[in-house]
Formats: structure tokens, C-alpha cells, sequence
């Protein structure tokens, strides 16, 4: 398990480095769907860098060396070790990733089962094939879940055909699986600094 913690610290440096170059190249740009693309690559790439080995081989000229060995008598003294820090040290890092794991699986279980409930809590419609449309009384912004849009009753008075526009993009460039994805992906890699920046970056575009 020590091996596989030590597998996703590789992975998560190569996203870092990833996301660095995709802030410094395209963090200005304004093509969303390529930025995403690039932003979604990022992901399997950087878990697939860890696993490349590149083995160099050297040829010497080997020449034969004989030792003498003197056989005797042995004595065999039994050195008692200390206490093992490190297979501790292991241990501990073992113990803290999976709570943290299971604390970003029940963060994912809760904000899911809030957006179902808020989805089914306000006026529902119907506004095309696939699409549902949820009013409720108080939001802060309007999203888009899958194939439902959830808006405020203000905003659905006020722009309600600008937030349409927008939130059926998200809906038929799939959106939402995209961040289902990350999210996931964050319960694995959740001391990452990087796959926060990569989420929130998805998030705003």
C-alpha cells in the first residue's frame, strides 16, 4: 500500500508540472472545449508518466577477480535491532491517506445527495427532450446537473434566457461528467494542491 501512496505522490508532481505548463500556455486563451480537453488529459497523463522507466544500459569490460577466502571459525553475534521508525512512518502515512480518502468519498456522497435534493425540492419542467428545468426559492448561482438546470426564481425572471444558453452548452458538451471525473479523481489525490487548481479551473470555464 506504501508503494501505491508512493505512486500517486510521482503522479501528483507530474500534474503539478502539467498544470504549470497549461496556467503559463493557455490560461489566457478562450477556446473552453480545447482547454478542457487539455485540462481532462491532464489526469490519465500524469498517472501514466509515474509507470514510464527508461533504462539505460552501460557495457564494461568486465575482468575476472579472484579472491582467496580464508575458511574458518565463525563467530556469530545476534545484534538485537531497535525500533523501527520507518516501517512506522509508513504505516502512519498508510493510515492518514485512507481517512483522507474516505473523508473525500463522503464529501462526494453528501454534495451529490444535496444537488439531488435541491433538484427535486423546486418547480419542476420539462423545457425540451432530456432537459429538466428546477426553479427553487434561494440560489447562488444557477448550475446545470446532468440533464437538469437548477435557477433561482429571481434569475429565472430576471435572464433566464442568457443562463438557458449557457447551461444547455453544458449540458450537451457533458459537463458534468467532466467534473464527476475530477471529483473522483480528487478522492484519490486529495493532498494534491494541483488537482484543487485543476478542479477549479474546470469549474469556471
Amino acid at each position: 500500500m506504501f508503494d501505491f501512496i508512493l505512486y500517486l505522490g510521482q503522479s501528483a508532481l507530474c500534474l503539478a508540472a502539467l498544470y504549470l505548463i497549461y496556467k503559463v500556455a493557455m490560461s489566457r486563451e478562450t477556446l473552453h472545449r480545447l482547454n478542457r480537453c487539455l485540462l481532462l488529459g491532464a489526469l490519465p497523463l500524469s498517472a501514466l508518466l509515474p509507470l514510464c522507466r527508461v533504462t539505460i544500459v552501460k557495457e564494461y569490460d568486465v575482468t575476472p577477480v579472484v579472491t582467496a577466502l580464508a575458511v574458518g571459525d565463525v563467530d556469530v553475534e545476534v545484534v538485537t535491532a531497535g525500533f523501527d521508525y520507518i516501517s512506522l512512518f509508513k504505516d502512519i502515512a498508510v493510515v492518514a491517506y485512507l481517512i483522507g480518502v474516505g473523508v473525500m468519498v463522503l464529501r462526494l456522497m453528501i454534495s451529490i445527495r444535496s444537488v439531488w435534493r435541491l433538484i427535486h425540492s423546486g418547480r419542476r419542467s420539462i423545457i425540451e427532450e432530456g432537459v429538466t428545468l428546477s426553479v427553487v426559492e434561494t440560489l447562488d448561482s444557477p448550475f446545470s446537473w446532468f440533464g437538469h438546470i437548477v435557477v433561482s426564481a429571481d434569475d429565472m425572471r430576471e435572464c433566464w434566457q442568457m443562463i438557458r444558453t449557457h447551461e444547455m452548452g453544458h449540458i450537451r458538451l457533458l459537463h458534468s461528467w467532466d467534473v464527476l471525473v475530477v471529483d473522483l479523481a480528487l478522492c484519490l489525490w486529495w493532498f494534491n494542491p494541483a488537482m484543487w487548481l485543476l478542479r477549479r479551473e474546470l469549474h469556471a470555464l
